[in-house]
């Protein structure tokens, strides 16, 4: 075989096992062992990041290893045991809310006995939670909310009947989060209720016949 030949082949193989050497994949130069984690998502030999990198290298306290990663390339980590009330099996966790003794997240009540059929219980923007209305008339009557600051001009937001009752059987309304939901229903302006003898508009009715008392914030 002539001398040139030999040349040509050797510069193939050289070429081949050049190619070959720049798809293998090799970790990134870690910095240090001290036992800090160091994760560091697997880089190709010409530096560039491996395209959907899905391992990293943390140091296991005696080694550098490779450790699960998701498609960010960030360390993935797991609870090794159980948390109270967690439910594996149907992927649910229990839990309960903590009463918070304070202001700040407490609902607000707004109470007449008798005495008022209208009243503003805030001047700006509000969330109405719910209300328990009683009424011995023997006359059906209609709560309503007004987005305002105290008119009861122009339709309500809401009018919801008042059943009739009497002085030993009072009709009663309740309304809590089962209509309302948890968060309530926003009023932008402000929060005025009515009692009203009427369904779309407001006619006052007679204060001494219903006790009422809203819940807001």
């Amino acid at each position: 075989m002539r001398l040139s030949h030999l040349l040509a082949l050797a510069v193939a193989a050289g070429a081949l096992a050049g190619a070959v050497h720049a798809q293998t994949i090799t970790p990134l130069t870690i910095k240090d062992g001290t036992g800090d984690l160091q994760p560091l998502c697997q880089y190709k030999p010409d530096g560039t990041n491996l395209a959907g990198c899905t391992v990293q290298w943390v140091w296991n306290g005696s080694a550098w290893v490779l450790a699960p990663a998701d498609s960010q390339g960030d360390l993935k980590t797991y609870d090794a045991g159980l948390g109270a009330g967690e439910d594996l099996t149907n992927n649910v966790q229990g839990v309960i809310a903590k009463p918070i003794t304070g202001t700040t997240y407490s609902r607000l009540l707004d109470v007449s006995f008798g005495s008022a059929v209208t009243h503003n219980s805030k001047a700006t923007a509000a969330q109405w939670f719910g209300a328990y209305v009683t009424n011995i008339s023997a006359s059906l009557a209609y709560l309503q909310l007004y987005n305002s600051t105290g008119s009861t001009s122009g339709t309500p937001v809401v009018s919801i009947p008042i059943p009739a009752g009497s002085a030993t059987a009072p009709g009663v309304l309740e309304i809590d989060d089962r209509l309302l939901g948890q968060n309530g229903l926003n009023f932008a302006t402000g929060l005025t209720w009515a009692i009203s003898t009427t369904q779309s508009s407001y006619t006052a009715a007679t204060a001494a016949n219903f006790t009422a008392t809203l819940t807001y914030q």
